[in-house]
């Protein structure tokens, strides 16, 4: 039985699947993995495809759910190494509209660890902004050390914070753009 090889670098966790993305059993290593690092709060997930060859439509729909889970909970999914034919089969499939593909894992890392690195912790800007008070910091931490869940998805699930006021804060802390599209126009 393969194994996809997990590893940390900084916030991001990097997985590299060791074959063929083609056996349904491949797939499924593949899909418990992602389900694994989600449920441990690793959300910035690379995928190395440094050693896989080919790819099924199944395993496509595995990195789009995995994809959207990893952005409902604040992070992402980057695939790094990819070969030409994997990389035509993302861009005809328009995967990559949603998963972007990388050169190298390094970059993909550096994107993430360099805005994390320069920014303030969450906490710190919405108490400065005046959007929350210490105290309500100080409750939502001892929450998210027995949850496992972020400390913005904990405030706003609490009300002690709008999605629209944690998504601007998110935005200037990560040097984002914050866009919100309204109904119908996605």
């Amino acid at each position: 039985m393969s194994q996809v090889a997990r590893s940390r670098i900084g916030v991001v966790t990097q997985l590299a699947p060791p074959g063929p993305l083609t056996d349904k059993q491949a797939v499924s290593e593949l899909g418990a993995m992602f389900n694994a690092c989600i449920e441990a709060a690793e959300v910035d997930l690379v995928l190395d495809f440094g050693n896989v060859s080919l790819i099924n439509s199944v395993a496509l729909e595995v990195l789009l759910d995995a994809q959207d889970s990893v952005t409902r909970v604040g992070g992402g999914l980057k695939i790094v190494h990819a070969n030409t034919a994997i990389a035509d089969v993302l861009t005809l499939t328009e995967v990559n509209r949603y998963i972007t593909l990388e050169n190298s894992a390094a970059s993909a890392t550096q994107g993430i660890e360099s805005a994390l690195a320069q920014s303030q912790k969450l906490g710190a800007l919405l108490i400065e902004r005046g959007l929350v008070t210490e105290q309500i910091i100080a409750q939502a931490v001892e929450l998210q050390a027995t949850t496992s869940r972020r400390l913005g998805q904990i405030l706003v699930d609490k009300e002690w914070l709008s999605e629209h006021d944690l998504l601007t804060v998110l935005s200037a802390q990560l040097a984002l753009a914050f866009v919100k599209l309204r109904t119908g126009l996605f």
